[in-house]
């Protein structure tokens, strides 16, 4: 991903959630490809579960890894991502790049009743 321009949604979600010093700032610089120079992060991809579960690796700050990791219920995760485009006051054409963006991070998506797939909306 080229730089990051500072008038863009990615520039100010990144500065909101404080990059890789909050949980919320990790899962949204693993979501738009990019982790910090040091850790914590999460993978740069993840999958969810037949049961709806997010699951990713993660690095703690002090280099242990642990894969895998449960994020939570996919739920969870498009209401945190919800949140944060409320909260940035996205317009509806950031707002669904964020969405397509979440949609990238996750390679693989087992549940088996294709109407649980999140939307732009959250």
């Amino acid at each position: 991903m080229p730089n990051v321009e500072k008038d863009s949604w990615q520039y100010r979600a990144i500065a909101h959630t404080m990059g890789n010093s909050t949980p919320l700032g990790c899962l949204l610089l693993a979501v738009i490809g990019r982790n910090a120079k040091h850790p914590p992060w999460f993978g740069l991809t993840a999958e969810i579960t037949a049961e709806g579960l997010v699951v990713t690796s993660f690095t703690h700050r002090s280099g242990a890894r642990y894969d895998p990791w449960v994020f939570g219920p996919v739920e969870e995760l498009t209401a945190a991502f919800s949140r944060l485009a409320d909260e940035l006051k996205l317009n509806d054409a950031d707002r669904i790049e964020l969405f397509r963006q979440v949609r990238q991070w996750v390679a693989r998506d087992n549940r088996r009743d294709i109407r649980l797939h999140f939307t732009a909306g959250g």
